[in-house]
């Protein structure tokens, strides 16, 4: 059991990143095709203001399920490492952190 919970944890951790970079990569395709400057704070929250104010539909879908749904399944993957350490599971780190 402990393995199937190691590897939905990780599964879900992967796609919570997966979600994040594809939000971000079509965030600055959108400001790239409206010319503003990713690159600043400004121009980022001038994505966020054009998404938010629902001007371009699918950039608010892109960046509501991409900020909002990554981040549920980020607690739902904290859950189950929480749940895994409750039920006896080891969970060893791996690499250069393994020390700690």
């Amino acid at each position: 059991m402990c393995d199937a919970i190691d590897i939905a944890r990780k599964l879900l951790f992967a796609l919570c990143m997966l979600m994040l970079f594809l939000a971000i990569m079509y965030m600055a395709v959108y400001a790239k095709r409206e010319k503003i400057d990713f690159n600043t704070v400004g121009g980022l929250l001038e994505v966020y203001r054009r998404a938010f104010a629902r001007e371009h539909k699918m950039l608010f879908w892109v960046v509501f399920i991409g900020v909002f749904g990554s981040t549920l399944i980020l607690l739902l993957s904290f859950g189950l490492y929480y749940w895994g350490l409750s039920e006896g599971c080891v969970f060893k780190l791996s690499g250069r952190w393994s020390t700690l």
